[in-house]
């Protein structure tokens, strides 16, 4: 599996190799000492962490749907297994940055610089998993012109308002939804949002030294 995984997902590193980014800095870590972190255990991890988010909000998520937009998808493992929730001809519409950042940093990036991903990579992983491929498209956010549906989906896990600003795709997202469009992503400022959506409902919460935050489900834009 790729490094940047354990970038994205800060919970695959074990205590021991927390302690070396610690210990060596953050930039070290990030240029040398993952290379020598990839191996089968992180595979079995990530599969069950993304799993488990899954379950968490598959009954949320309406089986027929068309168009899924995810925000922010890493690999695109999640979007994968929800593929094998969802109806065979749902479209899958992802978008992602296509560089990894020298020193990786977790927390909050008002300009949304940071990234830790490879659109190739993706691109890759959806190949070799995905039950429908020809239903996945992967955009580079920095490049490539965004998609323009109705969305049906569009979710962010641990992206969208939780890393940066909601607004920066604000005007997107409420060009290309409607009033049935649902909306779930993490975010650090749930009141925020009862100012933004006619709906808006927690999930679950999150306490972890990074960010404390929720995991919300809204619609409606005001």
């Amino acid at each position: 599996m790729n490094k940047n995984l354990l970038f994205q997902r800060n919970e695959l590193l074990s205590p021991t190799q927390k302690k070396i980014r610690k210990f060596f800095g953050r930039y070290l870590f990030t240029n040398f000492f993952v290379f020598f972190f990839t191996n089968q255990k992180i595979d079995r991890d990530y599969f069950d962490i993304i799993n488990h988010e899954l379950k968490k909000i598959k009954y949320y998520i309406p089986k027929k749907i068309k168009n899924v937009l995810s925000i922010g998808s890493g690999l695109g493992g999640f979007e994968v297994l929800l593929q094998n929730y969802l109806s065979s001809d749902t479209k899958f519409y992802l978008l992602e940055k296509n560089f990894t950042s020298n020193k990786v940093i977790y927390g909050w990036d008002k300009n949304n610089k940071e990234a830790y991903n490879s659109i190739i990579l993706t691109r890759k992983f959806i190949y070799l998993n995905s039950r429908e491929k020809k239903n996945f498209y992967v955009y580079n956010v920095d490049k490539d012109k965004l998609p323009t549906k109705k969305f049906d989906l569009i979710i962010s896990l641990k992206s969208l308002d939780y890393h940066y600003p909601f607004d920066i795709y604000k005007k997107y997202l409420k060009k290309n939804s409607t009033n049935k469009t649902i909306f779930i992503f993490d975010t650090v400022r749930p009141d925020y949002f009862k100012k933004i959506f006619k709906y808006v409902s927690t999930i679950s919460s999150d306490k972890n030294k990074i960010h404390t935050s929720k995991r919300l489900i809204c619609s409606n834009f005001i």
